[in-house]
């Protein structure tokens, strides 16, 4: 909790290695733990679209997308199973002090150089494939003052061409 004690905000980037212990479950309750320990009242969590209610929407992404839907149900099950355990820690109500926090899933990680841009969605809109990490990491930076995804998961990809289904970003108050 020392460690965190001057920080505003909190963002998670756990992942789990395939074939070893489980963490993410853990480590998101923990971490929730030391923030309301060290008065940060703030945690930006980083998961992936196809976690939970977002399943959906990552087969909307294409052939592509429903292969990674079949992985993540098979292969990666128990990798997707923690994260989704930790999605739910995170957005749990809890005694205490308040932690606002977001969910942020991200769309195919890419390597790339940012761009600046990247559309945001609900579990039932759409975004775009690939986002560079540099552009997820712009995006959590900016929840220390924004606070209209609070209490949301919110899906982040790249930006969608002209004609692509729209993009329903999640008001705070959770209405459309």
């Amino acid at each position: 909790a020392r460690l965190i004690k001057r920080c505003h905000l909190v963002i998670s980037c756990l992942g789990n290695r395939q074939g070893e212990d489980k963490v993410l479950k853990r480590g998101t309750g923990t971490l929730i733990e030391a923030m309301q320990m060290a008065g940060v009242g703030r945690m930006a969590m980083l998961s992936c679209v196809g976690v939970r209610d977002s399943d959906a929407q990552l087969r909307k992404q294409g052939w592509q997308g429903w292969v990674y839907s079949m992985l993540f149900s098979s292969v990666l099950g128990e990798e997707m199973q923690d994260l989704a355990a930790a999605e739910v820690i995170c957005q749990a109500p809890r005694k205490g002090p308040e932690v606002a926090s977001v969910v942020v899933r991200a769309s195919d990680l890419s390597d790339e150089k940012g761009h600046g841009k990247y559309c945001l969605a609900s579990a039932d809109g759409m975004v775009g494939g690939n986002v560079t990490r540099e552009d997820v990491a712009s995006f959590m930076v900016s929840l220390m003052t924004d606070t209209q995804h609070d209490g949301t998961a919110v899906s982040i990809g790249c930006e969608l061409a002209p004609g692509e289904a729209g993009v329903a970003v999640v008001p705070r108050d959770g209405s459309e």
